[in-house]
């Protein structure tokens, strides 16, 4: 996991912090499916829901924290003409209706 660490030099950033947590959550998931899978095979009519699951102790990592409030930059959201343009060309409402609401809530989040 250590090698996905960037030197500030190269991330000043630091966003290499998000694909660290991206790998420690599937690890994570992938080891207490394992450990957990000894007992669904016990209990095999028994379908133990996933917040059931024990974390083995070797796995219990903190996930990694930055001070960044967004991950993306101001120069990296789109402005509301760019927006218009995409949602012209999207041809399913729900599309169109979800870009909308997650370029809202961004601008939102970005306050």
């Amino acid at each position: 996991m250590d090698t996905r660490i960037k030197d500030t030099e190269i991330d000043p950033d630091k966003r290499w912090i998000r694909t660290w947590n991206d790998y420690l959550q599937r690890l994570k998931y992938f080891f207490r499916w394992l450990y957990n899978k000894k007992d669904r095979e016990i209990k095999e009519l028994d379908i133990q829901p996933q917040t059931d699951w024990i974390t083995p102790s070797f796995i219990q990592i903190t996930e990694k924290r930055t001070k960044r409030i967004s991950p993306y930059l101001e120069s990296e959201l789109w402005e509301r003409d760019e927006l218009l343009t995409v949602i012209k060309y999207e041809p399913y409402k729900r599309n169109k209706a979800a870009l909308s609401l997650l370029w809202a809530w961004m601008l939102e989040t970005m306050k």
